[in-house]
């Protein structure tokens, strides 16, 4: 039986699926910096995205409850041919292993350099892991 987005089954459980939002499988690079005290540098790819989240794989471990500043490659060029980054602020909900889920609280599309845009190295082996888990 299906009551909104709560899976009941034949024993009465309800199993709640906690996006409220569609995740698009994306997979591009990001740098960032976990804000506070004792600042962490980020590198990684994002694994999937939605309006209110974002699922990432990194090198080094991002604690969770940390408040998060990420600039991420946009792969459609503006207007002008101009590249462009996705800056976002987020709260890390969940970090495991090379994954970290994030929920976003602000983002902004921006214009960007292309030397800053194609500084990063090939961070595809980030993605060797396994991309079905979710925020």
């Amino acid at each position: 039986m299906t009551l909104g987005k709560a899976q009941i089954d034949e024993e009465g459980d309800a199993g709640f699926d906690r996006r409220s939002r569609r995740r698009y499988p994306l997979h591009m690079t990001l740098t960032g910096r976990s804000l506070g005290k004792r600042p962490i540098s980020i590198v990684g790819v994002t694994v999937n995205m939605s309006s209110q989240g974002v699922l990432f794989a990194v090198s080094e471990a991002v604690p969770a409850h940390a408040r998060i500043e990420l600039q991420i490659d946009w792969p459609v060029r503006s207007g002008k041919g101009e590249a462009q980054q996705l800056s976002v602020l987020a709260t890390v909900v969940r970090s495991a292993r090379n994954l970290v889920a994030g929920r976003i609280w602000r983002h902004d599309l921006e214009v960007t350099s292309n030397a800053k845009s194609n500084q990063h190295a090939d961070l595809s082996a980030l993605l060797t892991c396994p991309s079905n888990s979710g925020t």
